[in-house]
């Protein structure tokens, strides 16, 4: 199916976990999240996405318990949005 969501290649993103996005993410596991690694204070995920705009929605509803990790192209175009979005 091609929409915003499901078109083109699929990609992946290194994510760091904490707080209550951790317990959430650990109890509804989704099929477009892998948890990688669990430490004592957080988690690192890999979250399969389509388009950006899927990464970037999710990220927002976490924040300040999730924040992207190990893509600094992807990490300062979200923090350019956000930066936008509080300056208006």
């Amino acid at each position: 199916m091609d929409s915003v969501w499901y078109g083109g290649e699929r990609r992946s993103c290194m994510l760091k976990v904490s707080g209550i996005a951790r317990q959430y993410i650990e109890r509804e596991t989704d099929t477009h999240i892998e948890i990688i690694q669990k430490h004592h204070d957080h988690d690192r995920i890999k979250f399969y996405y389509h388009n950006e705009i899927e990464l970037f929605s999710f990220v927002k509803s976490w924040i300040p318990y999730i924040r992207i990790i190990e893509n600094d192209p992807l990490s300062n175009k979200l923090d350019e949005e956000l930066k936008r979005f509080l300056a208006e």
